[in-house]
């Protein structure tokens, strides 16, 4: 039987996303204009391993950040979101509301109905006010608002 090593995927994730920054301010460096003028720079994604929750990640005119996550079967109680260093972390528990047994065959599933392990996001203490975030959960929907700090 073959023995597990440990690694830390969070420190794997960390480096995959730098090396994305790098490439992408790389790529419109050099391409000049061109890539500025052709939305190349809107096309990264720093989070690529995190295919679930399903994400959009958008600031708004007044420099707030607002996460959104798709958790359908959710409820605001079984969402966690702690603070560690400049990264928010974010996992949820799925409430015990669907049970599916052992004896359940399934026949399509594409729908991930299951906890979700912590996940790190990128989220600056220096820059958002992470003490004073809104959360609201609708339709499946959970949304974080972070006000930007005014310096």
């Amino acid at each position: 039987m073959k023995e597990k090593k440990n690694f830390d995927f969070n420190k794997l994730v960390d480096g995959v996303i730098d090396t994305a920054k790098s490439i992408t301010e790389t790529v419109i460096e050099k391409s000049g204009n061109f890539a500025k003028d052709s939305g190349i720079k809107d096309l990264k994604d720093y989070y690529p391993f995190y295919s679930w929750p399903p994400l959009n990640l958008y600031t708004c005119d007044d420099n707030s950040l607002i996460y959104e996550f798709g958790l359908p079967g959710f409820v605001k109680d079984d969402i966690s979101i702690l603070f560690e260093d400049d990264y928010m972390i974010f996992s949820a528990t799925l409430s015990h509301i669907y049970s599916t047994g052992d004896e359940t065959r399934s026949f399509k599933s594409k729908l991930k109905l299951g906890d979700i392990k912590p996940q790190k996001y990128y989220l600056p203490d220096d820059v958002y006010d992470r003490k004073n975030f809104s959360m609201s959960m609708k339709n499946g929907l959970l949304r974080l608002v972070f006000k930007a700090i005014e310096r």
